[in-house]
């Protein structure tokens, strides 16, 4: 599905609104949107987005809707919530190495 300019826009302004924060760590990020039923109607809309982060890592999130906006806006909000995660437990292991390494001093 070929998404509209209004669609290419709100998914812009979330993405930027959403994951500012995250800029730096963030190296590309691609947004496929799909009408999984095409005419029928239904939870039919599929919207994938692979984030790259600059560590090498990919987080591949998947959401499902009645619509394209809605499917967007879960999504967006799963990867802000799961880039913050992920580099929350990558802190957290820094720190807990950098702690136990002072304990062996």
């Amino acid at each position: 599905m070929k998404p509209s300019n209004r669609l290419r826009e709100h998914i812009q302004r979330r993405l930027n609104f959403a994951l500012q924060r995250f800029a730096q760590h963030i190296r590309k990020l691609h947004v496929q949107v799909r009408d999984l039923n095409g005419p029928r109607g239904g939870v039919d809309k599929s919207c994938q987005l692979t984030i790259f982060l600059m560590s090498g890592a990919t987080r591949v999130l998947e959401e499902r809707a009645k619509n394209a906006y809605l499917a967007i806006d879960c999504l967006v909000d799963k990867a802000a919530t799961s880039i913050a995660r992920r580099l929350q437990r990558k802190h957290d292991r820094r720190r807990a190495h950098g702690l136990s390494r002072l304990a062996a001093a």
